[in-house]
């Protein structure tokens, strides 16, 4: 069964290995995916191991795994599983340097009691976790130290969403601070990625801080100052051309979001699609269809090679590269718009995008990431494509990148159309 693998972009004649539905070669899985399976073993920050925000589980590919290591693997999952305000750890010796055990003994209890750890012989508290003495364990002597609220509870007096936020994972839920910065966080303690005003799951590009959206990227929600994503992320065609505009309109003078966003009418809105319909009927509303489903297939790759990349190689030339190529396919999404922003039904004359602020912007990023990226965009053919068409096109040469373009056959056209 033949099959291109979505990591190294290879033809293969063997059986793919499915990763978020997608083919990867078994090299590829060997070189990245079972490392990072190896790494999260021990540390919770990289649980679960996600492909594409998947999660994987390694007896899905129990094939590349020995069974100590899948045995090893659901012991954690259970000390992982359990919040971590609530495990309990063997705090005994395991030698005589006094060197910690730090075994999972399992849940800590709400009345005072004795658990032996089979690892050092150790006897822990199950109530405060603190390891007990000879006189303790065999006289009953010990009690719990208590501790005031304000000690329990550094947080309180202080507002969340604000001052502090909750991890939303259910087996952390422990509360974290941001002092300033980005409102797109990880959880010190599970790495969950979330959003601090609204203590949500929210990964870097899942739009959660766009415009019109309530939580802003910078700021605090609500706050004049505060600063959303400008550009909105994964879309239909359809609708990144109806909502682009008015989430535009969301923004005022300053460039900052307001509240109070366009619905749009029922009537104006189905007239809008029929209006979109017919221009991705033409020959530029094809070409911006083609292209954008060129830049979908990249995204999908890129993303793939993030998510597989190991920590420890995450510095190096090639992650900068694939990072850049990265940032400028986005920008890509929103300025190969051009291709038809001058098809659109109105009464009133339209100032041509290369006149709008806005654009004037982003191409300008988009110049600045083809520089850093020089001829490593090489290593992107389908970037390289998408970014010869659009230069064309915001130099005003529509029909001659038109006629230049013979990659697009007529039965294909048909097909996105319908």
């Amino acid at each position: 069964m033949a099959f291109e693998c979505i990591a190294c972009a290879e033809e293969h004649d063997s059986t793919p290995i499915t990763l978020a539905n997608h083919p990867v070669c078994s090299d590829c899985f060997k070189g990245s995916i079972v490392p990072m399976f190896h790494d999260a073993l021990n540390n919770e920050t990289k649980r679960p191991v996600k492909v594409d925000g998947v999660p994987l589980n390694p007896h899905d590919y129990a094939a590349f795994f020995d069974e100590e290591f899948l045995k090893n693997w659901d012991a954690k999952k259970t000390e992982f599983n359990t919040p971590v305000q609530h495990r309990l750890y063997c705090r005994g010796s395991i030698d005589f340097f006094d060197t910690a055990c730090g075994a999972f003994l399992g849940t800590k209890t709400e009345r005072e009691g004795m658990i032996v750890c089979t690892r050092c012989r150790g006897s822990t508290c199950t109530k405060c976790g603190e390891p007990l003495t000879f006189m303790e364990k065999n006289y009953g002597l010990h009690s719990c130290r208590t501790q005031t609220e304000e000690a329990e509870n550094p947080f309180a007096g202080m507002k969340r969403g604000e001052d502090y936020q909750i991890c939303p994972q259910e087996s952390c839920q422990v509360k974290v601070g941001l002092a300033a910065g980005c409102n797109h966080m990880r959880c010190p303690f599970c790495g969950t990625q979330m959003c601090f005003i609204c203590g949500s799951e929210a990964t870097e590009r899942s739009g959660h801080w766009d415009v019109g959206n309530p939580c802003p990227r910078f700021g605090k929600k609500g706050n004049a100052r505060a600063i959303h994503d400008p550009l909105p992320r994964r879309a239909g065609i359809l609708n990144r051309l109806l909502h682009w505009r008015p989430r535009r309109r969301g923004l005022n003078r300053q460039g900052e979001a307001t509240d109070d966003l366009p619905l749009g009418d029922p009537a104006v809105v189905a007239a809008q699609i029929q209006d979109q319909e017919r221009i991705l009927a033409t020959p530029e509303g094809r070409l911006f269809t083609s292209d954008h489903a060129r830049l979908d297939r990249l995204h999908t790759r890129i993303t793939f090679i993030e998510d597989t990349t190991p920590s420890r190689n995450r510095t190096t030339q090639a992650w900068n590269q694939t990072r850049d190529a990265h940032n400028l396919l986005h920008h890509l999404e929103i300025a190969i718009e051009v291709y038809i922003t001058d098809l659109r039904r109105g009464t009133a004359p339209r100032r041509p995008l290369r006149e709008s602020a806005v654009h004037r912007h982003i191409n300008h990023r988009i110049t600045a990431y083809v520089e850093r990226l020089g001829n490593a965009i090489g290593r992107f053919p389908e970037l390289q494509g998408v970014l010869t068409s659009y230069n064309e096109a915001w130099a005003g040469r529509m029909e001659q990148l038109w006629a230049g373009r013979d990659d697009l056959g007529d039965e294909r056209l048909d097909d996105e159309v319908d």
